[in-house]
């Protein structure tokens, strides 16, 4: 390595070793070896712009099925700024595909991320899990997260902004309870009438990270102080910048009993 880096460049090497032994493991060529009828499954021929959601929830699929150690996937949905989030200011209902602060309408939207998700769902039934009378649905926590909600009323411009006060996430297999709702809103989702368990605020992001950190077996309590930074980095945040003065180190275990 160049002396002129600094020492921290050698660490990089183990990093460059990893990524290609991953690229020249022939269960990662397996793993993008898609059918065509797969494709039409999720949704794929539907994908537009940066958000590949179907090829994602498909890719994330082989990924599973490879059973190589993967033990967290990420499926994005697209991003403010990028064709195909949810980030609606603008032309909400409208049929065409008219992209609004990066986002096109849920009459799109909507139907590419359900035949992603749901195909996902049921190959992950189909799939035999590592224990005895076990699906990999089973051993495998499906979390669809937002960190906001959208107004309940629309604005001007036909669509719906930011909304933090309250907003709904999805969990699903894992151990997860089915059929359960977790706090509640009145139709509108305006007002909020039960924060779902015995706290007095409700469940914010750093919980549903707690809880997938739970889920993983990592302790979300943990607090590392010999950072290269040198600030101390907690697994989860306990006071955050904007948020209430004191969040509970907790995971929702509503979601489990």
């Amino acid at each position: 390595m160049n002396d002129g880096l600094g020492p921290k460049a050698e660490e990089y090497q183990s990093s460059y070793d990893y990524a290609i032994r991953v690229l020249t493991d022939k269960r990662f060529q397996k793993v993008l070896k898609i059918s065509d009828e797969d494709k039409k499954r999720y949704g794929v021929d539907q994908d537009t712009g940066v958000a590949k959601v179907g090829l994602g929830m498909l890719l994330a699929r082989n990924v599973l099925a490879a059973d190589a150690g993967a033990r967290m996937l990420w499926v994005a949905n697209g991003f403010s700024g990028g064709n195909g989030g949810f980030d609606n200011h603008s032309n909400l209902y409208s049929h065409k595909n008219v992209p609004s602060a990066g986002a096109i309408p849920i009459y799109m939207s909507c139907p590419r991320l359900d035949r992603g998700l749901s195909s996902l769902v049921e190959d992950l039934i189909k799939m035999p899990g590592h224990e005895p009378g076990k699906t990999m649905f089973d051993e495998t926590m499906i979390v669809l997260a937002h960190e906001f909600g959208r107004t309940p009323d629309m604005n001007t411009a036909a669509g719906r902004d930011h909304f933090g006060d309250h907003y709904s996430n999805l969990f699903m297999g894992g151990g997860v309870k089915p059929g359960r709702f977790i706090g509640k809103t009145d139709e509108t989702g305006a007002k909020l009438l039960d924060l779902g368990w015995k706290y007095k605020e409700q469940p914010m992001m750093d919980h549903i990270t707690s809880t997938i950190y739970s889920a993983l077996g990592i302790d979300y309590s943990k607090k590392i102080v010999n950072t290269p930074s040198g600030r101390a980095y907690e697994y989860q945040q306990t006071a955050p910048l904007g948020g209430p003065k004191f969040i509970p180190l907790t995971e929702i275990n509503e979601l489990f009993i």
